[in-house]
């Protein structure tokens, strides 16, 4: 499952893929001062994972952290 979890207090996200997102929220959540919110799930594989890095390319941070753009928040909503 492919996840969305936001830090909207730094307008970051993180595009990952989890067979249990809440779970990886949680483990997320320990090492960051800012409350993340897991804003969505879509089915997927790690290979869909992977093209959507690519497609968000231009917000990467780092790894699979983004810049929470308006095109990224488009394309989960």
């Amino acid at each position: 499952m492919i996840y969305l979890i936001v830090n909207r207090k730094e307008n970051i996200c993180k595009i990952g893929y989890s067979n249990n997102p809440k779970k990886r929220l949680n483990e997320l959540q320990v090492g960051n001062s800012n409350e993340l919110q897991l804003l969505k799930t879509i089915e997927g594989n790690q290979q869909q994972e992977a093209i959507l890095h690519s497609l968000f390319f231009d917000f990467n941070l780092r790894g699979e952290w983004f810049i929470y753009s308006n095109e990224i928040k488009k394309y989960f909503n």
